[in-house]
């Protein structure tokens, strides 16, 4: 008798659900994380799991243990979503494998075409799409509160119909905010990179078109730096051309920096801010968030080594617990320590490292891809996410099932043994 596994081909639904669980508000909610867990009852005999993995698991929750007995007011709920979203994610990369990447440019790619009819219609009649929203069933529309006042998320799964999206004009596509959506379209053009060994195919155009109705600025920086970095590390150009091409990347880049006010308007605002974001709001920006962030951590050698939890009570100093902190580069510092966030920037590049080498590309693109993924936590809380959880572990994957009994063979010289 045939199993499940066999007859339903599981994987494309589980890179769906780790996004969805990640960045679409719809599955956001509490039920939506507890999904994932639940897959494992159906793939648990088909996984083999590597000593890397387990001890990144037990590191955690031995982290988290301690964040429980430090703080008198620690929320055990966090402990519990913490390790079921890491433990999760890292069976479910396991089961995935390589797969994860060809899939993930194809769920992106139909994402950013959909996004496109919305876009294109808001700004031909607003009033047509504000009947869509509203005609959105309750069940898809996520209810929050942010400083007394009450957010509301229309999001059908397919596109998220929020104020960045009515007010703004900026492309969510189905993600809880347009910096998220240039995330996402940026890291596929990194996985576009490693199997195709190009930006600039079909899916990498629509892509690049989606990133710019964003108008994320970090989303335009960070691709600017894959771009610059995708023609310097080309074999195929000259050096001659290199010079030349980053040269008139470099000013188109500036001129598009200086005269754009999503950029640096944005930025300038964001720097003016910061001290009265850090006394009125306790650190509603990216830099204010940073800033409180990183004095918190280094209070003491305690913090600084094993963090202060991901429970709001413990992590955010101070009487207002309900503060927005959305730097995600010290949230992972704060909430963890510096133990736990050098092995996850360790095992970031590391992951990359191992494919780079085995999709035969530079190997210098592992510091870029690394690089890329941390300016955008800059923007947003992210490493606390099951998605990003399973960027840490390819390179043991990678030696685990695509090296495996070869111990002979180089692993760049086989990308055929990659499965699509």
């Amino acid at each position: 008798m045939r199993t499940l596994n066999h007859t339903v081909n599981l994987k494309p639904i589980l890179v769906f659900l780790i996004i969805g669980v990640s960045f679409i508000p719809f599955f956001k909610q509490t039920f939506g994380l507890y999904i994932l867990p639940a897959c494992l009852i159906v793939i648990y005999k088909e996984l083999r799991i590597s000593t890397e993995a387990f001890l990144f698991i037990l590191l955690a929750l031995a982290i988290e243990i301690f964040h429980n007995f430090y703080f008198d007011t620690y929320d055990i709920l966090a402990t519990r979503q913490a390790m079921v979203g890491i433990t999760a994610a890292i069976f479910l990369i396991y089961y995935i494998k390589l797969d994860f990447l060809s899939i993930y440019l194809e769920i992106l790619y139909y994402f950013s075409l959909i996004s496109f009819v919305f876009f294109l219609l808001v700004h031909a009649d607003s009033s047509l799409v504000t009947g869509i929203a509203h005609a959105v069933p309750d069940l898809f529309v996520k209810t929050t509160e942010k400083y007394g006042a009450e957010v509301k998320q229309i999001n059908p799964i397919i596109y998220n119909f929020d104020s960045n999206f009515f007010d703004m004009g900026r492309n969510n596509g189905p993600f809880w905010e347009p910096t998220v959506f240039a995330t996402m379209l940026v890291i596929a053009q990194i996985f576009n990179l490693l199997l195709n060994k190009t930006l600039f195919n079909k899916k990498g155009i629509i892509f690049t078109i989606a990133l710019l109705t964003t108008f994320s600025t970090t989303g335009f920086m960070a691709y600017a730096l894959l771009i610059a970095f995708y023609f310097l590390l080309s074999g195929k150009v000259r050096l001659f051309t290199k010079v030349i091409m980053v040269a008139g990347f470099v000013t188109l880049s500036i001129a598009l920096f200086t005269n754009l006010p999503f950029l640096s308007e944005k930025i300038d605002n964001e720097i003016e801010k910061t001290d009265h974001e850090m006394d009125q709001y306790g650190g509603d920006s990216r830099l204010a968030s940073a800033i409180l962030d990183f004095n918190e951590w280094t209070e003491n050698g305690t913090f600084i080594l094993l963090g202060k939890g991901q429970s709001s009570d413990s992590r955010i100093a101070g009487p207002d617990k309900d503060v927005l902190r959305n730097c995600g580069d010290t949230a992972l510092l704060i909430e963890w320590g510096g133990l736990f966030a050098l092995l996850y920037i360790g095992f970031m590049f590391y992951s990359f490292f191992q494919l780079t080498r085995f999709y035969e590309i530079h190997w210098a693109f592992s510091i870029v891809f690394t690089a890329v993924i941390f300016i955008f936590g800059f923007s947003e809380v992210y490493f606390k996410l099951p998605f990003f959880y399973c960027l840490l572990f390819f390179g043991f994957i990678i030696r685990r099932y695509y090296t495996y009994n070869q111990p002979s063979r180089r692993i760049d010289s086989y990308p055929e043994l990659a499965v699509h």
